[in-house]
C-alpha cells in the first residue's frame, strides 16, 4: 500500500488486483448504509483478509496490533479527505478565505462518518425451499449479465473499477467470494454492493428475495475452488485467461 497509503508500494506492480489507495479509494467490504468503511470494517479486512486477492489474513498480529493498524488507516483516510477538499478550495481560489478551516473540518468529518450499519438480511436462508426462487431473482436482478447464466463469471467483458483498472465478475461456482462465504457475508455484498468495483448495490431487494438469492449462490458454489495467481487474475480480467473447470455448474 506504500508508506503513505497511496497504493504505490514497491510490491504494488506485482499484485492483482492493485493494492487499495487507502487515502482516496472506496473500500470494497463495508457493512454500513453509507457505503463508507467503519472501524469494524477495516478491522475485519485486516484480520480476515480478502479471499481471491493478495490481501491475506493478518489475524496472527493479535487484536492490539490490528487495532493500531485500524487507527493508522483512519488517519491516512483523514489525510486523504483533507487533501481532496484543500485541492478543491485551491481550484476555486478559496483556500485563504475566512472560514476555510471550518469548511475543511466539516468536509473531513462528513467524509469519514460511516453512519449506521446495515441491519442484515434477518434469518438465514432455507436452502431447500429458497433455491428455485433465488434463481428467478438472480435472473430478474440481471446478475447473469455479468456473472453469466451458469454463474461462471464474466468472460470477454470490459469491466473496470473506479480507477479504470480491468476487473471481472466473480465465478460463483468455483471462485472465491471476496467478502466471505457465510450467508450474511454474501447478503451484504449483494445488498450493499462493493463500492469502487463493478459490483452494484441491490438494495431494492426485499428480505425474502435477498435470502433466496443468497441460497441460490450457495447452492451453485462447489469445491475445489480455483486459487488463482496474480498473473492468472490479471489475465482473466483482460480476457486472456481460460481456466479449466474442475466441475460442472448445476
Amino acid at each position: 500500500h506504500g508508506k503513505t497509503g497511496d497504493g504505490q508500494g514497491k510490491a504494488a506492480r506485482y499484485v492483482f488486483p492493485r493494492p487499495r489507495n487507502l487515502r482516496h479509494d472506496s473500500f470494497r467490504l463495508v457493512s454500513t448504509l453509507s457505503k463508507k468503511p467503519s472501524g469494524e470494517d477495516i478491522y475485519r479486512a485486516i484480520e480476515v483478509g480478502i479471499p481471491g486477492t493478495s490481501m491475506k489474513s493478518w489475524k496472527d498480529l493479535g487484536k492490539e496490533k490490528i487495532g493500531a493498524l485500524v487507527d493508522h488507516v483512519i488517519r491516512i483516510r483523514r489525510e486523504g479527505a483533507t487533501e481532496r477538499i484543500e485541492e478543491e478550495l485551491r481550484q476555486e481560489g478559496g483556500i485563504d478565505s475566512q472560514g476555510t478551516a471550518k469548511i475543511i473540518e466539516d468536509y473531513v468529518s462528513k467524509a469519514l462518518d460511516a453512519g449506521p450499519r446495515w441491519s442484515g438480511m434477518g434469518s438465514p436462508p432455507e436452502l431447500r425451499t429458497s433455491v428455485q426462487r433465488g434463481k428467478k431473482v438472480y435472473l430478474e436482478q440481471k446478475c447473469a449479465s455479468c456473472h453469466g447464466l451458469a454463474g461462471r463469471g464474466s468472460k470477454g467483458m470490459d469491466l473496470v473499477d473506479q480507477n479504470g483498472q480491468p476487473t471481472w465478475a466473480t465465478d460463483l461456482v468455483q471462485g472465491e467470494f471476496h467478502g466471505g462465504r457465510e450467508p450474511q457475508d454474501i447478503a451484504a455484498r449483494v445488498y450493499l454492493g462493493m463500492p469502487g468495483s463493478a459490483m452494484p448495490s441491490s438494495s431494492n431487494l426485499g428480505a425474502e428475495d435477498l435470502s433466496a438469492l443468497v441460497a441460490y449462490c450457495l447452492s451453485i458454489s462447489v469445491t475445489p475452488r480455483n486459487n488463482l495467481t496474480n498473473h492468472q487474475r490479471r489475465e482473466r480480467a483482460i480476457g486472456r485467461n481460460t481456466l479449466k473447470n474442475n466441475s460442472k455448474s448445476p
